[in-house]
């Protein structure tokens, strides 16, 4: 009987995890197709400005993406209401940011990336297979800190877990504006959005 408990709950966390990932993904590039007529905008602050083009910081930018398995790995680990919680949310807040992105198209000019090394061609690559919109809110930030809210301060995850996942959080946003994949404004919409997203999963009991 365990066993088969067992084998019902990888079915289920497998299931979820082929619901999510379509999901994301389809909210972040299908709704690139969808425009109506308006548009791009361009919310450039003076901060944005003043951040220089750094390269380097595609390290973190490219490794957000296995951060984001190893998330949901943990939360597997550590606590299944946890992880339906999480869940939750991030379907809310995927729905949420593809309304936004057909509704308010935002687009951003990127710097020449022109040159040799690693990080610049990371950069290229990144910029080939990624076109510069759907930027408000920012999917990386929004989902690096619905993480790092799934977590924060629950005493079943280790504290260096948690702040590791902190520290890890707000280097995404760091990386998304010196590779200048988004503008200062799309890292708050994804922190309040997530922030949301978790607060109405949490009183709707949907973990």
């Amino acid at each position: 009987m365990e066993r088969q408990n067992r084998k019902k709950k990888r079915s289920e966390i497998i299931r979820l995890f082929c619901v999510l990932l379509p999901v994301m993904l389809g909210s972040y590039f299908l709704t690139k197709w969808i425009r109506f007529g308006y548009g791009p905008f361009y919310p450039q602050l003076g901060i944005d400005r003043a951040v220089p083009f750094f390269p380097p910081f595609i390290l973190i930018y490219i490794g957000s993406f296995v951060s984001w398995f190893a998330g949901f790995c943990m939360l597997v680990r550590y606590s299944e209401a946890d992880l339906y919680e999480f869940s939750a949310a991030a379907l809310l807040c995927f729905a949420v940011s593809a309304a936004v992105y057909i509704l308010y198209p935002v687009e951003i000019v990127r710097p020449d990336a022109s040159g040799s090394g690693l990080w610049l061609w990371l950069v290229r690559f990144i910029y080939a297979v990624d076109t510069p919109q759907n930027l408000f809110p920012s999917m990386h930030c929004m989902l690096s800190w619905l993480y790092y809210t799934a977590i924060r301060g629950k005493k079943a995850y280790p504290a260096a877990l948690r702040i590791g996942w902190l520290i890890f959080a707000v280097l995404v946003f760091a990386s998304t504006l010196f590779v200048k994949q988004h503008y200062f404004v799309d890292f708050l919409g994804a922190v309040a959005l997530a922030e949301i997203g978790m607060w109405i999963s949490r009183r709707r009991n949907w973990g």
